[in-house]
């Protein structure tokens, strides 16, 4: 069992953090997906951003 902490990410430190141990095969595959997850998430957050900026433009015109 694990839970995320996302002021990590900001720090360079990993988000995921394992309340007991994993095994080593267990948490480096969670850790690689993670890094896949956090890399999509600021893509939604910057596509959206350009969205949301670009629709306002629109409405100002």
């Amino acid at each position: 069992s694990y839970s995320e902490d996302g002021r990590y990410a900001y720090t360079g430190q990993d988000a995921i953090r394992f309340r007991k141990k994993p095994d080593r095969q267990a948490r480096d595959i969670i850790m690689d997906i993670t890094k896949v997850y956090e890399e999509l998430r600021d893509d939604l957050t910057y596509y959206e951003s350009d969205y949301l900026t670009e629709r306002r433009m629109q409405n100002q015109v």
